[in-house]
């Protein structure tokens, strides 16, 4: 039994003053107790920032099912990011905006049925999340400028 904290960050520069999407990327941080055990980064030519933390999840919890997950195994996965939207929505709270998103998540976790999931909402100023946040903001700019 492992217990997995991902730490998920989104950065995201918009279009325009009122088009709040644009260049995004989505950072994560995977570790179990004080260990990076993976992290990554994915960029999206035109998103908002909700989804990028949503498809940032989806990259994080495929990447662990990947190189992690036993089959049948009790692990708890603890996703941390500053969204709250996105928590909220993952916790229940009834919502349509970014229902396909949701729904994606919520199937990879029946997928897994041993397995503990927990949203958790963490402040951008907590010191172990602003490693997540600088490296979505450093990632995001690198692809800009590589592209």
């Amino acid at each position: 039994m492992a217990n997995y904290i991902i730490r998920v960050d989104s950065s995201t520069k918009p279009t325009t003053i009122t088009i709040k999407s644009g260049q995004s990327a989505a950072a994560w941080i995977t570790q179990v107790g004080n260990s990076v055990i993976a992290s990554g980064l994915i960029y999206c030519h035109h998103n908002g920032s909700n989804k990028t933390v949503y498809e940032g999840i989806l990259a994080a919890l495929s990447q662990l099912e990947t190189e992690h997950f036993y089959i049948g195994g009790t692990d708890t996965v603890k996703i941390f990011t500053d969204c709250k939207i996105v928590i909220d929505q993952l916790n229940g709270s009834s919502t349509i905006r970014m229902a396909k998103h949701l729904a994606r998540v919520k199937a990879f976790c029946k997928r897994h049925p041993n397995v503990k999931f927990e949203f958790i909402y963490q402040n951008e100023k907590d010191l172990e999340y602003k490693k997540v946040d600088k490296l979505s903001k450093v990632g995001k700019n690198w692809i800009q400028k590589m592209i």
